[in-house]
């Protein structure tokens, strides 16, 4: 049996649980901890000042729907520091876990792109 699996478009295979290794667009190999598919949690943090991760999405866990590449982290540069790059992902989630009021469609969704260093392995649905 094999088990190595895909884990998406253009990202190769790899072991569960082993960081893949990836091209983005400048053509340089990084390194990132989450896959296409993989359930992720966005940590419950709140300080203060320029923070990228969405308040209504902390808490809260997702599903990985792409791995857009490394930029530089947004929240050091909006200090004027130099932000290293880091891998930043697209996360997906239902609306009606955001919001449990939530009187739409249950199969509604939003999309929330999420540096890495906010994220940690979520849950199974």
């Amino acid at each position: 049996m094999n088990r190595n699996r895909s884990r998406g478009p253009n990202t190769g295979q790899r072991r569960q649980g082993e960081p893949a290794r990836r091209r983005y667009g400048d053509g340089g190999p990084a390194t990132s901890r989450y896959g296409y598919g993989d359930r992720v949690l966005v940590q419950a943090h709140f300080p203060p000042g320029h923070i990228r991760a969405p308040y209504y999405t902390r808490g809260h866990t997702g599903e990985v729907v792409k791995i857009t590449g490394p930029f530089p982290n947004a929240e050091e540069r909006a200090y004027g520091r130099v932000g290293a790059p880091e891998p930043l992902y697209r996360v997906r989630f239902r609306q009606h876990d955001l919001w449990p009021d939530y009187t739409g469609c249950a199969d509604d969704t939003l999309v929330a792109d999420i540096y890495e260093h906010w994220l940690e392995p979520g849950n199974r649905p």
